[in-house]
């Protein structure tokens, strides 16, 4: 068993593998066990897995349950869970740009195209690849 600081926070005991450990039973609609965490992550050991998982239970932000360890807390910033899915924050604004976009090119598209429809178009479109470019460098890091 491991004895952590009672004053442990989780920012402290969210970083490296634990991080790792607490996205992947996040993600997971059931509770995980130890060697199916162990063989997901590629750690070297169970025990090294035992310890990240005693630090986030001392934390809070998970719980055994039957068999296995379920999520108590999701605690991630910039990410909404959906299910077992992790969605970062900035696909909805990626989505939300991305029909203004769609409706000033389509629906709102005045009979002569005029330099501030032009702005405006390129604004919008401008801030939905920022926002997609976002989305996807945070989807690739959860």
């Amino acid at each position: 068993m491991v004895t952590l600081s009672s004053n442990l926070n989780e920012k402290d005991v969210l970083r490296g593998k634990a991080l790792q450990v607490y996205r992947f039973v996040i993600r997971s609609n059931e509770p995980v066990r130890v060697r199916e965490i162990q063989r997901s992550l590629d750690f070297s050991s169970p025990s090294l897995v035992i310890y990240h998982l005693e630090k986030l239970k001392e934390a809070g932000l998970i719980k055994e349950e039957g068999m296995g360890y379920v999520a108590d807390r999701v605690l991630l910033r910039n990410v909404v869970r959906f299910r077992s899915t992790l969605i970062p924050r900035y696909f909805f604004y990626f989505l939300f740009f991305t029909l203004g976009a769609i409706l000033e090119l389509t629906l709102l598209r005045p009979p002569v195209v005029t330099r501030e429809y032009l702005i405006a178009v390129m604004f919008t479109s401008a801030a939905a690849i920022a926002f997609g470019i976002e989305t996807y460098s945070h989807w690739r890091g959860i």
